[in-house]
């Protein structure tokens, strides 16, 4: 907990210093708790966490077959820079490269004007990357397929899109991570207090259903005998 404490502290000076902003952030539109709005959340972590198993199981897939099949390891990465050049053609959209720090502010808009699918298309260009060898992290990619899939998730509820897309992002991440809590703390971070309800029910359930797997290997999730 001190070491953490001191990464955090240190962390957080170094990005003032630079001057660098949080991919989102800002206050979430007012809004009421409710049954229907819990049954919504409830529905919303299912398929964060849906989400997260989704990318493990696909990263992991391209990492073993392209190990099977390419031998030597600097080939991998040159065939899944042309396979995501192919990619960038049928989806007819660059949009998915890079980190995509755009469609984390499409997100919150209910990604108007991308895909109906854009968060799949967005975890597939990132798990071939990963999985052929651009390591280049998974947070922000995770963070950006859940706020899609949560904006366009609120949209069929007729929900908030702003709280859906934010409740979307960390719980995926939470999902992925097996870190809830910090996951509900990087939510209060970027959208303040008002949202801690919302956000601790996506982060808890979708970290309860994603299963004993998670993207860090040394962050496994045990069974504590009483």
């Amino acid at each position: 907990i001190l070491s953490a404490l001191v990464a955090a502290l240190i962390s957080f000076q170094l990005v003032e210093a630079a001057g660098l902003k949080h991919l989102v952030e800002g206050w979430l539109p007012q809004f009421e708790m409710s049954w229907a709005l819990s049954w919504q959340l409830m529905l919303l972590a299912v398929a964060c966490a849906t989400l997260a198993r989704t990318f493990m199981w696909a990263t992991h897939f391209v990492q073993t077959t392209s190990a099977r099949f390419i031998s030597w390891p600097p080939l991998r990465p040159v065939v899944g820079a042309f396979i995501i050049l192919g990619l960038v053609s049928v989806s007819g959209s660059r949009d998915y490269l890079g980190l995509s720090s755009q469609l984390a502010r499409d997100a919150f808009v209910g990604a108007a004007g991308l895909a109906a699918g854009a968060f799949v298309w967005k975890l597939l260009f990132t798990s071939i990357s990963l999985g052929t060898g651009f390591v280049g992290g998974e947070m922000v990619p995770l963070f950006i397929v859940g706020a899609l899939a949560g904006g366009q998730l609120a949209q069929a509820f007729g929900a908030n899109v702003p709280l859906f897309a934010a409740v979307g992002m960390v719980a995926t991440f939470a999902a992925a991570s097996n870190t809830p809590i910090a996951c509900i703390i990087i939510g209060i971070e970027f959208f303040g207090t008002g949202p801690i309800i919302p956000i601790s029910i996506g982060c808890i359930l979708a970290y309860a259903l994603s299963g004993h797997h998670s993207i860090y290997h040394a962050r496994r999730r045990v069974h504590v005998r009483h």
